[in-house]
Formats: C-alpha cells, sequence, structure tokens
C-alpha cells in the first residue's frame, strides 16, 4: 500500500490543481493537506475533495481562506486527517503565484 507523498506542487495562479491520483477502489486514504504563502502578497487558498474534476459547492473544504505573506505567522493552512475513498482527490488553488501545497497520505484496505 502507497504511504509517504500523495503530491505537491507549487501552484500558477487561479488554477484549479489536482495533488496526486485518486484513491483506487476498496482503499481509504488518511491525508493531510499543507499550503504555505511563499509570496510577498496575501493570497487566497482553497482545498477541495471530489471524485471528479469538475468542483462543485459542495466539494470545498476550504474556501477563499486568507494566507497572509511570506514571514508572517499566518502564511500556513493545514487539514490533516482528512478521509478519501475510492475515486476520490485532492484539488488546491490559490489566487496567486508563490503558493505550495503538499499532501501527505497513509493508505489502508476499506
Amino acid at each position: 500500500m502507497a504511504n509517504g507523498l500523495l503530491g505537491r506542487a507549487r501552484l500558477a495562479a487561479a488554477t484549479i490543481t489536482q495533488l496526486g491520483q485518486p484513491v483506487d477502489a476498496g482503499k481509504v486514504k488518511v491525508v493531510n493537506i499543507n499550503m504555505v504563502n511563499c509570496g510577498a502578497t496575501d493570497a487566497l487558498v482553497r482545498i477541495a475533495v471530489s471524485t471528479s474534476a469538475i468542483l462543485q459547492d459542495a466539494d470545498w473544504l476550504e474556501y477563499d481562506a486568507k494566507l497572509a505573506p511570506a514571514g508572517t505567522n499566518a502564511n500556513v493552512i493545514e487539514r490533516t486527517a482528512v478521509i478519501l475513498s475510492g475515486g476520490e482527490r485532492v484539488f488546491v488553488y490559490a489566487s496567486t503565484a508563490n503558493v505550495s501545497a503538499v499532501a501527505y497520505a497513509m493508505e489502508r484496505l476499506a
């Protein structure tokens, strides 16, 4: 079973990005998602979980959460213990460039 890095990306501004691959059928993943603003201006970030690349309003875990610029105490957001089942995957978004996103997972049989 795959454990460890699910996916990571330096996000392009205003672009939804998938981190990693969908969870295999019959398995679950416990995922930690971290986003950090490495830039000099505020960034609005979003995190979603969905079985489809076409996201719906109900898919968002975070929506336009404000990340302060680098060097401040509020430039990181972390979501822990997000449980994904078969076919689900993680999507992230940032309003500006210079935001990095990383997801780590532990995979188990369902």
